[in-house]
């Protein structure tokens, strides 16, 4: 009997009685050493993707849910103010235009938050983005009434009565201004703008501009 690939390598003859026992040395062969090394580099290497897929997809999720997050957040810090242009403690007469520029990435309107009754140069207040791409709001006196946290793109559309869009090119003079009863604002964030949402509001105060 000759050794085969798997049973190893004969050492010597053992004869008991009549039978001639061969006996052999239990141990892997080269050829043997190779597959089980190739087998186990591959069963290594597809367990190693498997993670490595795992992790990007869970690098994709965190990423989306940051974009998300900071999307309404965003959203949140320029509703807060929108939501007060026309605001005024105190009645005004026929010459009230609460909204004073409009365009696509900026607006001004005079919101009297202090409620005093007369609106001063802290009443005037404008929204836009600062160099970094941060909400920033600043009164008629130059001063930052506050900054955002959120870096991103920001787009401002405005809206009638109807409902109807009113062109930024058409936003020149109190005759159109003073229609605006919505504002849209589109924020984009991201390296490369992909996270992108939009939300109009409707302040409430914007109905008694004059027409």
């Amino acid at each position: 009997m000759k050794p085969t690939l798997f049973t190893g390598l004969l050492l010597k003859k053992e004869t008991v009685g009549f039978l001639v026992r061969p006996i052999y040395r239990i141990a892997f062969t080269l050829l043997e050493l190779t597959i089980t090394v190739a087998i186990f580099s591959i069963l290594v290497a597809s367990v190693y993707l498997f993670f490595l897929n795992q992790k990007d997809v869970v690098d994709s999720s965190i990423e989306h849910n940051r974009i998300e997050t900071n999307q309404r957040l965003a959203l949140d810090e320029i509703e807060e103010f929108i939501q007060n242009a026309g605001l005024r403690a105190y009645s005004v007469g026929e010459d009230w235009h609460p909204i004073l520029h409009a365009d696509s990435t900026a607006v001004t309107f005079i919101a009297d938050i202090s409620g005093r009754g007369n609106p001063g140069l802290e009443d005037t207040l404008t929204l836009s983005r600062d160099g970094d791409g941060m909400l920033t709001v600043t009164d008629a006196a130059g001063n930052v009434v506050y900054h955002g946290s959120v870096q991103g793109r920001m787009i401002f559309t405005y809206f009638d009565s109807n409902g109807d869009e009113i062109m930024c090119s058409e936003l020149d003079g109190f005759s159109y201004l003073d229609r605006i009863r919505q504002i849209q604002f589109t924020i984009e964030v991201g390296a490369e703008g992909e996270g992108r949402a939009s939300r109009i509001s409707s302040p409430p105060n914007l109905v008694y501009s004059v027409l």
